[in-house]
């Protein structure tokens, strides 16, 4: 079936265009050639078909885009910069919905871009869509822009992307040219458009947005399902732009972690606060740039990191260091350095045995050193805890914890083993672990052993602890007949 890539970038500007030759800066920037980015939210009902929002390789359809009855007239590769893009479906044939057709929606939303001034401000992204074949440009799939106010939910503006080879009459709705073969730029001036007209600031969100109104039946008797054509909506190189350039420097962030000189284990986890930056628009895009030093060894910096987020983990040999972190706008601006703060990496040592092991302490009271087994175990499926412990002096955590129950108390012959099971957050030294719940029945009026052991953050397995010893009750401490399997 032939695909038909439709409507070969229209470059979407918003705002106002600032003149040629001016100083420019950048308020935000999204390039999506990573997964999904951070702040951006997908919304479909359940069950939607298809490939749904995604941000990885553009597009599906590699060989190139397509005319109907044309030649290619330009490749993919040339359509998008980077190796990804936000997408739609990405260009798969699929069916929506039955023979009596399924409407639906599906969203994807940008995070909150917050403007001082609308004058002069441009957003811009490139987009294009796939068709299943050349037969309809019906109104079966529409796609929507939609500019939205985060600070009360409401839709400001809404512009719809024509399915038509014609341009269309409405204002409200995006031309991609006749033929939909060639490369639009479509301008909007915000500032004389009606919804903005009252606004002069606004933390704004841009929302991109298919809709499927269902299958409609045969298309002028060409033997078409409605329904199937819209197969892929592309979109890349979301940028929003200031016309004055930025000149301020961003503040200057403050060291949170690690400070004062501590001992630490690798990898070591920095983290300082967030920077401002308020640029002439509005607050601009701020990353860091993080120097470390291997005291007496490297010539300063010995790494240099440049993360987005204001934290980030980095694994160092063991050694006296010292750090710094600065911040970076948009517009390359660079606040100071912080003052330098030191740090000593001490070789990771794996977990000691754990500890003070018990069964099911929360419903039996604890079975710690009950030679004489007086107190039984009123539960066929007991849980088990241990404190972790670490040879490290600096703070360690336990990342996976792994427990045995055997009748041997050699655990020649296991009865159970739970296989790594990973904690649902690290575990720090000398804290008990949660409970750990055995996935069989253990026989009543039997006598069973129990270890574990942890695995640390870094990897590193610690030895079993001693075997800890507990009966499961007999019948008649279960408060039941002997034989019965009822449980009271």
């Amino acid at each position: 079936m032939l695909r038909d890539l439709k409507s070969g970038l229209a470059l979407l500007i918003l705002l106002v265009v600032a003149s040629a030759g001016q100083a420019q800066s950048v308020i935000y920037s999204e390039t999506f050639d990573a997964p999904l980015p951070a702040g951006w939210s997908v919304d479909g009902p359940v069950g939607t078909p298809g490939v749904q929002w995604a941000a990885d390789a553009t597009p599906a359809t590699t060989s190139g885009m397509y005319g109907c009855g044309l030649a290619d007239v330009a490749l993919v590769g040339t359509v998008f910069a980077g190796a990804g893009c936000l997408n739609w479906n990405d260009g798969v044939a699929i069916a929506y919905g039955a023979a009596t057709g399924t409407p639906f929606e599906s969203s994807v939303t940008s995070p909150v871009i917050s403007l001082t001034t609308l004058t002069g401000v441009t957003l811009s992204f490139t987009e294009m869509y796939e068709m299943d074949s050349c037969n309809d440009e019906t109104a079966f799939h529409n796609r929507f822009v939609d500019f939205i106010d985060a600070s009360t939910g409401s839709v400001v503006m809404t512009r719809q992307f024509a399915n038509v080879d014609t341009a269309p009459a409405s204002a409200d709705t995006i031309a991609e040219g006749a033929g939909m073969h060639d490369h639009y730029i479509i301008t909007f001036f915000l500032d004389l458009l009606p919804e903005f007209a009252a606004i002069t600031a606004i933390d704004l969100q841009v929302r991109f947005r298919v809709q499927i109104t269902g299958y409609l039946g045969d298309v002028g008797g060409l033997g078409i399902d409605a329904e199937e054509e819209l197969t892929g909506w592309f979109i890349d190189n979301l940028t929003v732009t200031c016309p004055a350039a930025d000149l301020a420097a961003p503040t200057v962030p403050t060291q949170l972690a690690p400070v004062g000189g501590p001992t630490v284990v690798s990898p070591v986890a920095f983290d300082w606060t967030d920077a401002t930056d308020t640029g002439p628009c509005g607050p601009a895009a701020v990353t860091y740039v993080v120097e470390i030093d291997n005291l007496g060894t490297i010539p300063s910096p010995d790494l240099t990191l440049t993360p987005t987020p204001s934290s980030v983990t980095q694994a160092l040999v063991p050694g006296a260091y010292s750090w710094r972190v600065r911040a970076r706008d948009s517009a390359g601006n660079l606040s100071a350095f912080t003052a330098a703060e030191l740090f000593t990496v001490e070789a990771n040592l794996a977990p000691l045995a754990p500890d003070t092991l018990f069964v099911n302490t929360q419903n039996n009271g604890a079975q710690n050193g009950d030679g004489g087994f007086v107190s039984p175990v009123i539960d066929e499926q007991p849980v088990f805890s241990a404190i972790f412990r670490d040879a490290n002096v600096a703070p360690d955590f336990a990342g996976q914890v792994r427990f045995q129950v055997s009748e041997d108390p050699t655990f020649t012959l296991i009865d159970y083993d739970s296989g790594t099971i990973l904690l649902g957050a690290p575990l720090p030294d000398d804290a008990r672990c949660p409970d750990l719940q055995i996935l069989i029945s253990l026989q009543r009026d039997t006598v069973y052993y129990w270890r574990c052991q942890f695995i640390d953050v870094g990897g590193l397995t610690g030895p079993f602890s001693g075997a800890q010893s507990f009966r499961i009750g007999d019948d008649f401490e279960f408060g039941v007949r002997r034989g019965s399997s009822h449980r009271s």
